[in-house]
């Protein structure tokens, strides 16, 4: 019996990952060891009847309950499914920062973005570094800004994203050019990405971003949104005067339709902490308003996906939960773990083409080097050998050399030395210690969640 290889996969290997299999439809990917690979490659319709050993043979039988293989009735697999190889380090999706630029005047912003015009990468630059993401095999791109709306060229970017295969996962946006005009161009172009519209609490969202009625637009939009058939999600920026606000916001979004919120806490850096410093919190009110409002967010049985910092993450109906500041950690593991999974699947990409591990290091001031795909730096060099790399690929041990500390620590093997944008932002250097999760763990915050779900 001849099997073919489902239409929504492909087969696809890396330097770090030789043999992956990814579901086109949700750019999800499995794993494969060189047996299963093997079992899949002769998959293709047209090989021969009989598989070489029977635990292929036995593998094609899994493989077809679980619907990634079918009967070929005489079809071929397309070429796009067949295997490629990658001369580079996987990436799973690139969070692009098409622009620096912004139509508000948010009193945290990173970059004070409404202050002046920055200079981003040209429309050129720009379709150049799409097919270079192509080129290394990434299909996954979310977009944000500033706004990532303002640019003029932004269709332009988003047809050179479509024609190069790439899938828009998510755009991060303010809502206010979220109109008609937004939903006729994606349904023209048949995308539906997922959008995440910043919302920082009822009465408190105008304050925050520096525009009177900012809070209405962001509710139309969700409105609008979800009318037309597109997910939702949102995230607040927690201070002095939403602090005691997440739960008349939680409903409202709910309400809304909106699947998740993710609250983070005002970061001291750019126009926060040159001008409101005032209105900030310390991280132990976070954590104490987080812990208030845990038990009614089980009350209301989890209304939808929620994440707390690096407090809490629940899903939608859920009676389970994780946290993330928690990392359980074998001593003989060290060697091999890496700082930041996240940092692992995902790359960020700034306005001016900087390439760094995550968004919250491009506003760090830390000395170190500084990677960029340029004329002569293309993205899979960048991918071959950096500086950039070398942060995304540093492991755990690597820290607790620099940072004896963290590694005397009595928790290190539940923190890990937490996160390494945290320090930079803190003072304390890459290599320093995250000051949040000294507190989240030598206060007992742990201990804390239980107690209060008790």
């Amino acid at each position: 019996m001849k099997y073919i290889i489902d239409d929504k996969y492909m087969l696809r290997g890396w330097k770090n990952l030789p043999y992956v299999l990814i579901n086109a439809d949700n750019n999800q990917y499995r794993e494969l060891n060189s047996l299963e690979f093997q079992t899949l490659s002769f998959c293709n319709g047209d090989t021969q009847d009989i598989f070489v050993l029977e635990a292929h043979e036995k593998l094609a039988k899994e493989f077809l309950k679980l619907k990634i293989i079918k009967y070929s009735n005489g079809i071929n697999i397309k070429d796009h499914q067949k295997y490629f190889f990658y001369d580079c380090e996987k990436i799973n999706q690139v969070h692009w920062s098409i622009t620096r630029n912004c139509n508000y005047n948010c009193r945290h912003c990173y970059v004070c973005a409404s202050e002046k015009k920055y200079k981003d990468t040209s429309t050129k630059e720009c379709i150049e570094i799409v097919k270079q993401i192509s080129e290394c095999g990434i299909t996954n791109i979310s977009l944000t800004g500033g706004e990532a709306f303002v640019r003029p060229d932004f269709w332009q970017i988003v047809d050179s994203i479509t024609e190069n295969k790439i899938k828009i996962s998510r755009i991060y946006t303010n809502g206010f050019l979220v109109n008609k005009n937004l939903i006729d161009n994606l349904k023209l172009r048949n995308i539906k990405p997922e959008f995440s519209i910043s919302f920082d609490g009822i009465g408190a969202h105008d304050w925050l971003r520096g525009i009177k009625g900012a809070e209405k637009i962001a509710i139309n939009a969700f409105k609008l949104l979800n009318q037309n058939g597109y997910r939702t999600f949102s995230e607040m920026c927690l201070y002095k005067d939403n602090i005691k606000n997440i739960s008349e916001t939680v409903n409202l979004l709910t309400n809304l339709g909106v699947s998740g919120l993710k609250i983070n806490i005002a970061t001291m850096v750019g126009s926060w902490v040159k001008n409101y410093k005032n209105h900030n919190i310390n991280i132990r009110e976070a954590y104490n308003a987080f812990l208030e409002y845990i038990p009614e967010f089980f009350r209301l049985n989890s209304p939808l996906n929620l994440q707390m910092a690096g407090f809490f993450v629940c899903f939608k109906n859920s009676k389970e939960f994780s946290i993330p500041a928690v990392k359980p950690i074998e001593n003989q593991k060290l060697n091999n773990l890496s700082i930041c999974e996240h940092a692992r699947q995902i790359l960020y990409l700034s306005s001016s083409g900087q390439v760094l591990p995550c968004v919250s290091l491009d506003f760090c001031e830390t000395k170190m080097k500084k990677t960029f795909i340029n004329k002569k730096n293309s993205l899979k060099k960048i991918l071959n050998n950096s500086h950039y790399l070398d942060l995304k690929n540093l492991k755990i041990s690597e820290i607790f050399k620099k940072n004896k500390k963290c590694a005397t620590c009595k928790y290190v093997l539940l923190c890990g030395g937490g996160c390494r944008a945290n320090a930079s932002i803190a003072g304390n250097s890459f290599f320093g210690n995250d000051p949040q999760m000294c507190v989240f763990f030598k206060e007992n915050y742990f201990e804390k969640i239980k107690a209060c779900l008790e």
